[in-house]
């Protein structure tokens, strides 16, 4: 790679470009302090259950020891949006999910 620069574009020392004021206002934008998020309203529900954010995870490479069959390999979380409760199971095949939700999902609608 060569020392030399752009044709047609001025030559520039550090020295002399150190002299110059800049005015970018994206770059003033961007140094402006942000708002926190604690201030905005809250887009959280009012019901519970109402909103739940759920993940499935694996398949796991160490398998899981639970029960006679040791063959855990993936595992669900589900989180309240409104109340924050958690709820994890681990599930041999990822097609337990449905099943899992299903429960879940009844055994809230008794307790609430």
């Amino acid at each position: 790679m060569s020392c030399n620069f752009i044709p047609g574009v001025p030559n520039y020392s550090r020295k002399t470009l150190s002299k110059v004021l800049f005015f970018c206002q994206t770059c003033t934008e961007m140094k402006m302090r942000r708002i926190s998020y604690r201030n905005k309203v809250s887009s959280r529900d009012n019901q519970p259950i109402s909103t739940i954010h759920m993940d499935t995870n694996g398949p796991m490479r160490t398998l899981g020891v639970c029960g006679t069959a040791g063959s855990i390999r993936y595992f669900l979380s589900i989180i309240d949006d409104q109340t924050s409760w958690c709820w994890a199971f681990v599930l041999r095949k990822k097609t337990g999910v449905q099943i899992k939700v299903k429960e879940l999902l009844l055994q809230l609608e008794r307790e609430g």
